[in-house]
């Protein structure tokens, strides 16, 4: 590469000599300087690379840039064979979409909240509530408490106001994430909890293609535990009322033992939860939850990765038969418009299904209760 650079600016230097020196033949110096001009075109297109961002369509001589972004259709959505079953799932990262995406020069934070660890008093250590607990949403479950459980998480919230304000506006309890560097996040956050929603942390961790950008305050693989440390002190400032957090993106970060481990450790000082978005299968952060006495959960489906509503109406009825068979299933979404109306459909629908809509915090708690027994 660095020949066929040395080779471009001696061709450049040529014409550029070329020029200034004719020698009285100007038919010769111009064609010296576009046969050099050629032999530079051709340089970059195949030898630098630039080829690879062009295409000509077969119906017109015209070219379009390529798109360099394809979403990976979830896992969920595979007609696996048998045989399949057991081989390596891809990466599925928690997308943003275009028009979503932070300006992080202008997305900071609201001013920190006071930090204050949680800390149960060593006498009543297996009685005081955890901060989880007490800011999970009012659940009254249905009489007899016999339907499944549907669980409704919506990430990225709070970069798109308009669409997180149609997301609160749904029937709650949903439970939302809310990114820590989204505007004006802490009021969006307190407004949606004054609807009974649920609300969690969408915290930004490393994917494992690096040329996608999981924003400011993120937590990377390569990061020590003191740059762990400070940038989860800022995640768990940028608002209040949240029962723990959840992953965006992070296929590369949540398979990192040492950072998990201390992310789990941060949360149960804290008294808060882990939800693992579980954007690739090889996830070590449910097992370090179990590992460091946490409460956790982990998605069963993605909602919208096709910005269909077809689409997202067929993922709510494989949530449905998941809670059917293991009494509740949680999917997540995203504050997409398709999102948002397949949802104003469906929820009305969950009583005559026998299903029933409930924040996150109802699964922990019955994992809760049988710790207890």
């Amino acid at each position: 590469m660095h020949g066929v650079c040395v080779l471009q600016a001696l061709l450049f230097g040529i014409m550029v000599l070329r020029h200034r020196k004719p020698h009285g033949n100007a038919k010769k110096t111009l064609l010296i300087v576009g046969i050099g001009g050629f032999l530079m075109l051709m340089i970059d297109l195949f030898f630098l690379g630039g080829i690879n961002y062009i295409r000509f369509p077969s119906s017109s001589g015209s070219f379009d840039i390529v798109e360099s972004y394809v979403p990976v259709p979830v896992e969920d959505y595979f007609n696996l064979p048998p045989e399949a079953v057991n081989a390596p799932l891809p990466v599925v990262e928690d997308m943003l979409s275009p028009e979503d995406m932070p300006e992080h020069d202008k997305a900071e934070p609201d001013a920190a909240l006071e930090i204050v660890p949680f800390a149960p008093s060593p006498e009543h250590a297996d009685i005081d509530i955890l901060k989880w607990q007490e800011y999970a949403a009012a659940f009254e479950p249905a009489a007899g408490n016999s339907k499944a459980k549907v669980i409704i998480i919506i990430d990225d919230m709070g970069l798109s106001k308009a669409r997180s304000s149609a997301v609160a506006a749904l029937p709650a309890p949903l439970t939302l994430a809310y990114l820590p560097y989204a505007p004006h996040v802490r009021k969006q956050a307190a407004t949606a909890r004054a609807l009974g929603h649920e609300l969690m942390i969408h915290t930004p961790m490393e994917p494992m293609n690096a040329d996608q950008d999981p924003g400011p305050m993120a937590l990377m693989d390569e990061m020590s535990a003191e740059q762990v440390d400070e940038n989860l002190k800022k995640i768990f400032a940028s608002f209040d009322g949240y029962i723990g957090i959840n992953n965006h993106m992070g296929s590369k970060l949540t398979q990192n033992s040492r950072i998990m481990h201390q992310v789990m450790q941060a949360l149960k000082e804290k008294g808060l939860v882990f939800i693992d978005s579980k954007t690739i299968s090889s996830s070590v952060a449910a097992d370090i939850a179990a590992e460091e006495g946490i409460y956790y959960a982990q998605r069963d489906v993605f909602l919208d990765h096709e910005e269909t509503v077809e689409f997202v109406m067929g993922a709510l009825e494989k949530l449905e038969a998941i809670a059917h068979r293991k009494g509740y299933a949680i999917a997540i979404g995203h504050p997409k418009d398709v999102t948002i109306e397949a949802l104003q459909k469906w929820l009305p629908t969950l009583d005559e299904k026998g299903l029933e809509l409930a924040p996150v915090s109802v699964v922990l708690s019955v994992q809760s209760q049988v710790a207890q027994r």
